[in-house]
């Protein structure tokens, strides 16, 4: 969390929200069918978040006993591979299961290395469109 400067703007999933509750703008990023980068700002503007926040760890641990957790990492590995691949976010840091991504800000290259072999280990809990 040290990487997210404190007025920034942050979309993240449900494990990492209480880490982060003292920050003015923040959404739950994952809900089971739709992750969201937008929120409704204090001019009540929608606009991207600056960081995406994302434990896929504890998603991938408990999806297998819990559908919505299933259901969550099978619609947010391929929606934050694609914020990626279309360089609408950079990921700054990976790290035990845990990413953090930038708006507009181009992949750290040992970051981008640790997501492929991340995502490499999750597609197999993907639907196979996703593989």
């Amino acid at each position: 969390m040290k990487f997210i400067p404190p007025q920034a703007s942050i979309s993240a999933t449900a494990f990492l929200i209480p880490h982060l509750s003292s920050r003015r703008e923040i959404i739950e990023m994952a809900n089971e069918y739709s992750p969201s980068v937008m929120l409704q700002d204090d001019r009540e503007k929608v606009v991207k978040v600056e960081y995406i926040f994302a434990d896929l760890w504890h998603l991938q641990r408990y999806q297998i006993v819990m559908q919505p957790d299933r259901k969550r990492l099978q619609s947010l590995v391929p929606f934050m591979n694609k914020l990626i691949v279309q360089g609408k976010y950079g990921i700054i840091r990976v790290q035990d299961g845990i990413i953090l991504l930038q708006k507009g800000t181009a992949s750290e290259p040992q970051a981008l290395t640790d997501w492929l072999k991340l995502y490499s280990e999750l597609r197999q809990f993907l639907p196979h469109n996703h593989s």
